[in-house]
């Protein structure tokens, strides 16, 4: 009998450490890409989610922004492909990964791209921009 309440203890605790687990909520978070570059200057970002939630194409001009709302409920990366009027090549970022935003971006995601083609991501836990660096060369 020990065992059996043991075993059902075990699972219960499980349970309850599984669901706090960054990735096992349900918030909603915004993301946002914003173009700082130059007037005159547009991004093409085309972002899709890892379950296939595919936001299409959209042209952001200078001082504007493109957001959508998600809900997190498990593991869940947005990867973005963003292509610069002056470039054939795109360069590709992660506008959401549940590993590294879970805390940075609790209710919005930021992106900023910044003159000199910097993208810099904004981290509501601390309250500052940090620099991250574009991926490879992508497709989605």
């Amino acid at each position: 009998m020990r065992s059996i309440k043991t075993y059902i203890g075990s699972i219960l605790l499980l349970l309850v450490f599984t669901l706090d687990l960054p990735g096992a909520t349900y918030a909603s978070v915004t993301a946002h890409i914003m173009n700082d570059l130059s007037p005159n200057e547009v991004i093409r970002v085309h972002c899709k989610s890892s379950r296939g939630d595919d936001r299409g194409s959209h042209d952001i001009e200078f001082t504007h922004e493109f957001s959508w709302n998600f809900k997190v409920t498990g593991v869940l990366k947005f990867t973005c492909v963003t292509i610069f009027d002056d470039e054939r090549e795109a360069r590709c970022f992660d506008a959401y990964d549940d590993g590294r935003d879970y805390f940075r971006c609790q209710n919005d995601c930021k992106w900023m791209v910044t003159k000199g083609k910097l993208l810099l991501g904004y981290d509501e836990h601390v309250g500052y921009w940090e620099l991250f660096q574009f991926n490879p060369p992508c497709l989605l």
